[in-house]
């Protein structure tokens, strides 16, 4: 059993946890070798869930999908393959099946840490991280007018930019972003910060 909280944060009683529901899964793979983080990205499968509840009651959530194949970033002779991706996924039965709505990408670069949360106008932000690593880190933040089907770049949030190379060992990065409001209504956003 686990004691959780409702919304106001008044206990709302004790839940059973029963049967498991798989919402996505990349199998594990032979990739083509080392990405630009010096690992094999076929090992990772589906990564760093998070859920959100609609004010519909429909549940949205935002994994990390690892179905690069080993690859290199945009360079002067063009070599690149696709970084890491967000993929978003609704549920309209209370998170007992899901359907893939949209994927993210931001064009040669990692995504990771994604997470939506939904405004009082029924708008939707979603924030991540977006690396290519050891050279340039950014918290973005992107829009969604109809329920995570398409998304729109908004803003970046913070972001450590440098040569190749030279922001790593270790790396001197943002990331994991966490949305919440504030007493009076103001969107906040927390992330870890390793420009230092």
């Amino acid at each position: 059993f686990l004691l959780v909280s409702d919304f106001d944060g008044r206990a709302a009683g004790p839940v059973r946890w029963e049967q498991s529901v798989v919402i996505n899964t990349v199998p594990t793979f032979a990739d083509k070798g080392r990405d630009a983080r010096h690992i094999h990205p076929g090992k990772f499968g589906s990564q760093y869930g998070r859920l959100t509840k609609l004010k519909n009651g429909n549940w949205l959530a935002v994994y990390t999908i690892y179905d690069n194949d080993g690859y290199l970033y945009a360079d002067a002779h063009g070599l690149s393959e696709k970084g890491t991706a967000l993929q978003i996924a609704g549920s309209t039965d209370n998170c007992r099946t899901w359907k893939i709505l949209s994927t993210l990408r931001d064009h040669n670069r990692d995504l990771d840490n994604g997470e939506i949360i939904q405004l009082s106008d029924g708008k939707l932000r979603l924030a991540a991280r977006s690396v290519r690593w050891q050279k340039s880190y950014r918290i973005r933040v992107w829009s969604s007018d109809d329920a995570g089907l398409n998304w729109q770049p908004l803003s970046t949030v913070d972001s450590n930019e440098g040569s190749p190379g030279s922001l790593g060992n270790p790396d001197k990065g943002v990331y994991e972003p966490d949305f919440c409001f504030l007493e009076n209504g103001d969107l906040a956003i927390f992330y870890a910060n390793e420009k230092h």
